[in-house]
């Protein structure tokens, strides 16, 4: 079958995002709740094939990821440390127990920011965390 041996695909994806792609393995994001169907032409220089699943991707719930909280992973850590913060922009500040400051720095993006705390001495840190959003305040542990 061409399918199998395809040296082209098109992919077509109603609702999705991108709703075209010629990727084998694409990505698509589904903003709204629903069925979706997919469109899939595989060719190759003798035959073409085309296969059309109605109702094939389901989306049951879209996350609001403005109630996503701040976390820090993996805690305890020994070399770097992972947040995840739900803020756009956001600056944040590492003390040791006693309160003293041992890191400040400025985030401009959502998403996992890796933070090296290599450079730390072992022992226990709260992480305070400033955004537009939401203010928090994370303990983790350097091994």
């Amino acid at each position: 079958s061409t399918s199998e041996n395809a040296t082209s695909l098109s992919w077509t994806f109603d609702g999705g995002e991108p709703s075209t792609s010629d990727e084998e393995n694409p990505q698509v994001t589904y903003m709204e709740e629903g069925s979706f169907s997919v469109v899939l032409v595989a060719s190759n220089p003798v035959s073409c094939d085309t296969i059309a699943k109605e109702n094939f991707i389901v989306v049951n719930k879209i996350l609001d990821f403005s109630i996503i909280k701040a976390n820090i992973h993996p805690n305890p850590a020994s070399e770097s440390i992972t947040i995840c913060y739900p803020d756009d922009n956001f600056t944040f500040e590492i003390f040791d127990i006693n309160g003293k400051l041992a890191m400040k720095a400025f985030k401009k993006t959502f998403a996992e920011t890796t933070i090296d705390i290599s450079f730390l001495k072992a022992g226990n840190y709260i992480m305070k965390i400033n955004g537009d959003k939401e203010k928090s305040e994370l303990k983790f542990i350097k091994l």
